[in-house]
């Protein structure tokens, strides 16, 4: 549907913003405690998986070149502190906030695939004629 569409371009666009920011965000925090060793947070905006499914917005851990190790998010929509448990307390907090604006387009994007595949549902069973009652098109037809 064109109206979705637009609006996941729109909300990718912010979510890609979101994710510049947090990652130079971290970056500078890194650079100014000196720390190259511990948990390195990231963020990664991901295709969709299948055609027409929606981005996804995923938190990870860099454990060395080649190494990535996705951080599952649990039910909801947004990523919960023990969710980052395996973060730095710095990198948590910083990914925390970036969570409730994230958290709001995950819910958004979840609305809207719910919508799509109720709606595909409701003009599909519009398309299907009444049980038990006759043509329409029949009974016009036999009229002289």
């Amino acid at each position: 549907m064109a109206c979705f569409d637009t609006e996941r371009e729109r909300l990718r666009a912010q979510a890609e913003a979101i994710e510049i920011q947090t990652m130079e965000r971290l970056r500078a925090q890194r650079l100014a405690q000196r720390q190259g060793r511990g948990a390195r947070l990231g963020l990664r905006i991901r295709d969709p998986r299948r055609p027409g499914g929606s981005f996804t917005i995923e938190w990870f851990l860099a454990r060395g070149p080649g190494r990535t190790k996705y951080l599952p998010r649990g039910e909801g929509d947004r990523y919960t502190r023990p969710a980052l448990a395996s973060a730095l307390p710095w990198e948590r907090q910083i990914a925390l906030a970036a969570e409730h604006p994230l958290g709001e387009i995950r819910l958004r994007l979840r609305w809207m695939k719910q919508t799509e595949l109720r709606l595909n549902q409701v003009l599909s069973r519009l398309a299907q004629p009444l049980p038990g009652a006759a043509d329409p098109d029949a009974a016009l037809e036999e009229q002289p």
